[in-house]
């Protein structure tokens, strides 16, 4: 395998949390936002974006079993990329004759790779097919003269001779019972706040939980809550009009602000620019 020589920019123009990395003829140059952390640790690597389940200084979020973000590796000059450990986010992956381009975002890659979709491409039809599972999701997005797009979710990986090599996250345990279950949910959540508050971050992150009338989320609150969350967001109404609030909820949790939107769509704003 051969080598990467490796650097890093930072870029105020950037949404906070994307990056990119550009990798051609032995060299690797990754641009970030202003949120995304950065470390060195001798001669190795590291920077990501999110929380993970174990210490921070370990930057062990390729091996976590719950990783919320995705991060990158450089270790004796050998670049892995890491997904988070959910199919809600994903990174993008292009592969052309002489660079390759892998980013946490989709309009990122799709812009610095020069591509011009004509209509009916699909490319956002199969990018939305991981709703369909791991096994039957669509991985190549886009396929044209220039190069190739692939979505990569749920793994690691490394590129090799322009080729994506990946390998499995390492697999939650099984439960024998809902009491071990419930431990692990509550434990796994302690080591994620810790984690994600601190403070050799560039970036900590305040827990906030949601709510709403569904018993998912009044379980993660209540979770949340035990290990010291004291914020709630909560949608008032769903897409069709109807009632979603979970603020009746505040008054089993005592110590729970809940903090009221509109709809999915002031969410969707507030949080998007992070990111595209």
């Amino acid at each position: 395998m051969i080598k990467q020589h490796f650097s890093t920019t930072v870029s105020e123009n950037l949404p906070p949390l994307s990056w990119m990395m550009t990798m051609s003829e032995g060299f690797a140059l990754l641009e970030t936002g202003n949120g995304v952390d950065t470390h060195a640790v001798g001669s190795a690597q590291y920077a990501f974006e999110g929380a993970w389940d174990g210490p921070l200084e370990d930057y062990g979020f390729s091996e976590a079993e719950n990783f919320f973000g995705s991060g990158v590796s450089v270790v004796d000059g050998r670049i892995t990329f890491s997904t988070a450990t959910h199919t809600l986010d994903s990174l993008y992956v292009f592969l052309a004759a002489e660079r390759v381009l892998v980013s946490n975002s989709l309009a990122f890659i799709y812009r610095r790779a020069g591509l011009r979709l004509m209509p009916g491409s699909g490319i956002f039809a199969r990018d939305l097919s991981i709703i369909k599972g791991l096994r039957s999701a669509d991985r190549v997005l886009y396929e044209d003269v220039t190069g190739r797009l692939e979505r990569l979710s749920v793994c690691n990986f490394e590129i090799v001779d322009g080729v994506v090599q990946s390998q499995t996250k390492t697999p939650a345990p099984n439960f024998d019972s809902f009491e071990t279950y419930r431990a692990y949910l509550s434990d796994s959540f302690a080591q994620i706040l810790a984690n994600a508050v601190a403070s050799a971050r560039k970036r900590r992150y305040a827990p906030i939980t949601t709510i709403s009338t569904g018993y998912d989320s009044t379980a993660c609150a209540v979770i949340a809550a035990e290990q010291g969350c004291k914020k709630a967001l909560t949608i008032e109404s769903e897409r069709y009009g109807a009632s979603d609030s979970g603020a009746y909820i505040q008054h089993h949790l005592q110590n729970l602000q809940v903090c009221k939107a509109e709809s999915g769509e002031w969410v969707w704003n507030q949080c998007a620019g992070n990111f595209w």
